[in-house]
């Protein structure tokens, strides 16, 4: 379907980015929570999620055989380039 046209049975056009509605920030950051949560379980740890209840915590990770915990605080952002690269900061 082309961008802009209606969906034959529910009569809705596909988002454009100029259309879609602006996340806030609390959405934005709660979405980089559980994106980085579902990375580390596809890696095969564990991960507990705070909600803003802990200070400079967002998330406790283990590895699977709970050797080694660690707390994570994560950044996000809505515009610009965004880092992907895993190799920094080991």
């Amino acid at each position: 379907m082309a961008s802009g046209r209606s969906h034959p049975r529910y009569g809705l056009g596909m988002a454009t980015a100029s259309r879609r509605p602006k996340l806030t920030n609390q959405q934005v950051g709660s979405a980089g929570e559980h994106f980085v949560t579902a990375e580390i379980h596809r890696r095969g740890g564990y991960t507990v999620t705070f909600s803003g209840n802990m200070h400079d915590i967002d998330l406790l990770a283990s590895d699977a055989s709970h050797d080694r915990i660690i707390s994570i605080q994560v950044k996000t952002k809505t515009s610009g380039t965004w880092q992907t690269s895993t190799t920094r900061g080991k």
